[in-house]
């Protein structure tokens, strides 16, 4: 997976901590919710998802991610479809409120939210693969999503 080197970035260029990021998902993850980010964040930065619903592919790219995106208006009502525990993280997987809707989020020590995807075009993830280098999800048509992710260092 690309390394983000985008700074998250508020309203009128103000830069916000991914730290905070993490920690407003984390608190919107535990009400059932989340932003529709359409990418990765992760504690380095946020990576836009671009789906090529064709080929069934997809590519992550480094880039900005809005105050907005995180905001009221942007966000999905999400139920959990089920939990893996993989050392010392929980990965959750499940849908979105509005049909095309799959995420996948990684929690630590204390629910801490420290890895998440969303997204509004791949569907909901019914189940998931861990291996040593991330997680493989698997929507409800099949087709298998795979990201890296290095458990040690989050």
């Amino acid at each position: 997976m690309a390394t983000p080197r985008h700074p998250v970035q508020g309203t009128e260029g103000r830069k916000v901590q991914l730290e905070d990021v993490l920690r407003r998902c984390g608190a919107m993850f535990l009400r059932e919710r989340l932003p529709i980010i359409n990418g990765v964040i992760t504690k380095e930065g946020y990576l836009k998802m671009d789906i090529d619903l064709e080929r069934c592919s997809m590519r992550l790219r480094a880039s900005p991610l809005t105050e907005e995106c995180l905001g009221e208006g942007n966000q999905s009502d999400i139920s959990v479809s089920g939990s893996v525990v993989c050392k010392s993280h929980v990965v959750h997987h499940g849908e979105g409120s509005y049909g095309g809707e799959g995420f996948i989020a990684v929690t630590g020590e204390g629910d801490r939210l420290v890895w998440l995807m969303f997204h509004d075009e791949i569907n909901p993830i019914e189940r998931l693969e861990i291996t040593d280098k991330g997680v493989i999800g698997v929507n409800n048509c099949g087709a298998r999503y795979e990201f890296g992710i290095d458990w040690g260092g989050l």
